[in-house]
């Protein structure tokens, strides 16, 4: 990902692969890369990332031979892993998340006809990769895709990102290595067994 600072809104241009499981996003702020479902099984990390690696090497030499462009600054990496868990699949109601997601618990009432049932869940957690070289961001929320119409999801997203600085020894490749790792410990603290046997989670 890089950053140029501009006044203006952003624009976007997307590209897609004829068969729609990979798609670049450019903004006058960001290079995105995006692996999507359709009909391959799920893609390892290894795989993605000398994708990335190729396709932003192209951009980056586009860019320095187009006038009004140059050499890109880049100044913060981001990696993203969004997990769609379909309302059917792993849970039925809300009150199943904790068996996804150990520790929602929902408060007890003391007995009685008012006893409490959970209903609704949503959260934001942020920590920070020390010594201050990033953040991983967790959010959790309940969703539909793609419309209205489509199946409700629970949905939790793991963002991990930080500063390029390459004079502080930090560095894209760095940082991606670093963003990779602290997703796949964060969501093996923050899941099930039985959340890593549906997303076939690698030892």
């Amino acid at each position: 990902m890089f950053f140029v600072r501009s006044g203006s809104e952003p624009e976007r241009i997307l590209i897609t692969q004829e068969n729609d499981e990979r798609l670049i996003q450019i903004q006058d702020s960001r290079f995105i890369y995006n692996w999507r479902r359709r009909e391959s099984a799920y893609p390892a990390y290894k795989s993605i990332h000398p994708e990335f690696q190729s396709q932003f090497a192209k951009f980056s030499e586009f860019a320095s031979r187009t006038r009004g462009l140059g050499t890109l600054d880049l100044n913060q990496w981001e990696v993203a892993y969004i997990n769609h868990l379909p309302q059917g699949e792993m849970w039925n109601t809300v009150q199943d998340w904790p068996s996804i997601l150990p520790g929602l618990y929902a408060p007890r009432a003391i007995g009685g006809a008012d006893q409490p049932v959970l209903d609704q869940v949503s959260g934001n957690w942020a920590f920070e990769l020390l010594p201050r070289r990033g953040r991983i961001h967790i959010s959790l929320q309940l969703g539909r895709a793609a419309s209205a119409e489509g199946p409700t999801l629970l949905i939790f997203t793991l963002t991990a990102r930080g500063p390029i600085a390459d004079e502080k020894g930090l560095t894209l490749e760095g940082g991606f290595a670093l963003g990779h790792e602290a997703i796949v410990r964060t969501f093996a603290s923050m899941t099930s067994a039985k959340a890593h046997q549906h997303w076939k989670r690698r030892a």
